[in-house]
């Protein structure tokens, strides 16, 4: 299975850049380039938690380098357990349904709120945090 990127981001954000890495299975590990206005550029290494070969693929972020949480002086968490997961589903000849799902429920109270946050405002700005 190959990753591409989710569009529709919010203006201080881009899509993040997938290494050319093919997912085989859990315990893969996938990095994303980003950028983010308060962070600027960084990695998210992303644990392949659930693969099921052209069905399912879930995968819990991890900050990596240049984020500010992986740097050697922070005492913050740099795995959350927030997940996401696609889940692909064939819808006729040649053609397959995609449905993303996002679980931040393992994720700090602090930083649930935090994402909540950070979407009503972009929604507030017409600007679609999710995936398209």
């Amino acid at each position: 299975m190959r990753l591409t990127c989710h569009q529709g981001l919010a203006p201080d954000a881009s899509p993040g850049r997938p290494s050319n890495t093919v997912i085989s299975g859990v315990g893969d590990v996938f990095v994303m380039k980003m950028y983010y206005s308060e962070l600027g550029d960084y990695e998210m290494n992303n644990h392949v938690v659930e693969y099921e070969l052209d069905r399912r693929i879930s995968w819990e972020p991890e900050a990596g380098r240049g984020h500010r949480d992986a740097a050697p002086y922070s005492s913050a968490e740099t795995r959350w357990g927030h997940r996401w997961t696609y889940q692909l589903t064939p819808d006729g000849p040649g053609g397959t349904s995609v449905t993303e799902i996002y679980d931040c429920s393992r994720a700090p109270e602090e930083e649930r709120l935090g994402m909540d946050k950070r979407q009503h405002l972009d929604r507030e700005h017409g600007q679609d945090a999710g995936a398209t």
